[in-house]
């Protein structure tokens, strides 16, 4: 036994071998496609150990983040929500910084590498929301639809798919799909202890920095087939995250009601749901907009919304931030800032002048008071497979099994031993005699010949303590004797 132990404790220095229930399936798996993987100039781990040392982890906090728990003390996303513009809120899952660097390593060695669909413009490198809207400029009809629930209606079996696809092996894409899902969770107290309980299926988390890019790939099948059929009935087509754009000119903008039947099947068919109120068909009439610009007659940001940014700058620069909100968020600068790079992807000259006037009203970089790393730098350190600061947290190795006969021990420790069994056997001796010496006149008096009988018969069967007999039946003695 100790030595399957001590197998087992190396083992589990250089393999992972498992994950928690109805993931860990795959780990046994290693063969992955080199031809894929190398005509993708994808790093190609051979194992899990291999996986860790290239994202400059141990392998024990590769496990840690990747471990799918159903009841913990701990998660590693910061949970919150936004203001929605049409109303609501958006959960937000950010991961904490363990978990985004080794995200952020996936992202830029893996996910950044792979291809998107052409139609895709979201959160994709040389892409923009202005990209995405420039096709649909100045088209007799626009029309946009939203996928419901987009991000936690795909789940980890869909994400490790993604990996599988590209090439990866059973082992690696398991681990690669666990870092970038999340459990959901209700957050309880029990005993005065935080504790995380799940309360459905891993899916992907809105917040991580790999979400956006693997929905691009996830999404390639959805965009082709989309984009065929816009290109069959005279459309263009493109995506944006969730939200679809579709536009066109002359003929083919009498055929929106075949559009739309075959668009709503195909998103049936590949495993997402339309939202039932965010469809939008809008002639050449009326104001028409794709992911928050104009496209009437060219591209520009909503006037309304811009001058009420304007109006916000303005309150800011003369009284302060205090107080001031930003569509709904309490962090007013940060939000303002947000609407500028907006407005400076669309109108470059304006967006200068307006990210200018924020600048100035910002604080320093908290980073350079702290001495920690500014994001970008982050991300670089990740993605290079380095720690993102010195003293950066590593999990404490597990202690190896003690075997029961360690063959360092000397004489004087096994002699220092030996007295106390020797206390034992001759506190059992007494007690069997104590009993054997009044069994025989105390048996017609208490009338306990059957129960002791019976009471034998079970410690024989159930291999119980003789020692609690003998202790029992002296306690039983004493009262009787008392009585």
């Amino acid at each position: 036994m100790p030595q399957k132990a001590q197998q087992q404790y190396e083992r589990r220095t250089r393999e992972i071998l498992y994950l928690g229930r109805n993931v860990s399936s795959g780990l046994s798996h290693l063969g992955h496609d080199d031809a894929k993987l190398a005509g993708r100039a994808l790093p190609a781990p051979r194992d899990s150990l291999e996986l860790a040392q290239a994202m400059g982890l141990e392998l024990g906090e590769l496990r840690f983040l990747a471990y799918e728990r159903q009841v913990s003390r701990i998660h590693h996303y910061r949970r919150f929500e936004i203001a929605k513009k049409t109303g609501g809120a958006r959960l937000i899952s950010a991961p904490m910084p363990r978990l985004k660097r080794a995200q952020y390593w996936i992202l830029d060695n893996i996910l950044a590498k792979a291809p998107a669909h052409p139609a895709a413009h979201g959160f994709i490198p040389g892409r923009s929301i202005r990209g995405n809207a420039a096709p649909h400029v100045d088209r007799a009809v626009v029309i946009n639809l939203d996928l419901k629930d987009f991000f936690p209606s795909i789940h980890y079996p869909r994400i490790k798919g993604v990996f599988r696809e590209l090439g990866y092996s059973g082992q690696i894409a398991t681990l690669l799909g666990l870092l970038c899902t999340e459990t959901p969770v209700n957050e309880t107290v029990v005993d005065g202890e935080r504790r995380y309980v799940a309360n459905g299926p891993r899916h992907l988390p809105q917040g991580a920095p790999t979400s956006p890019m693997l929905t691009n790939l996830l999404c390639r099948r959805l965009d082709a087939r989309l984009g065929g059929i816009a290109q069959k009935l005279g459309f263009s087509y493109t995506r944006y995250a969730d939200d679809l754009s579709f536009s066109a000119d002359g003929p083919a903008q009498g055929h929106v009601g075949k559009l739309l039947w075959r668009v709503r099947r195909i998103i049936a068919e590949e495993g997402f749901t339309p939202h039932p109120d965010k469809q939008q068909v809008m002639r050449r009439s009326r104001r028409q907009h794709v992911t928050g610009l104009t496209v009437n007659d060219k591209l520009s940001v909503d006037r309304a919304t811009y001058r009420r940014f304007r109006a916000t700058l303005h309150q800011i620069e003369t009284s302060g931030p205090e107080g001031k909100h930003w569509n709904g968020n309490p962090n007013a600068l940060a939000a303002l800032e947000g609407y500028a790079r907006f407005i400076h992807m669309v109108d470059p000259a304006r967006g200068a002048l307006c990210l200018y006037r924020l600048r100035a009203l910002r604080e320093p970089d908290a980073a350079n008071k702290t001495g920690y790393p500014s994001a970008r730098a982050f991300r670089q350190n990740a993605a290079a497979g380095r720690a993102p600061w010195p003293g950066w947290w590593q999990p404490a190795a597990p202690p190896a099994p003690m075997p029961k006969e360690a063959p360092g021990r000397s004489a004087d420790e096994k002699r220092e031993q030996a007295p106390d069994k020797a206390h034992l056997f001759a506190m059992l001796g007494l007690q069997m005699a104590f009993a054997l010496a009044v069994l025989p006149l105390a048996l017609p008096r208490l009338g306990l010949f059957p129960a002791i009988v019976a009471a034998v018969i079970q410690i024989v069967r159930k291999r119980a303590s003789w020692r609690l007999f003998f202790a029992l039946l002296a306690l039983a003695l004493g009262i009787e004797g008392i009585a």
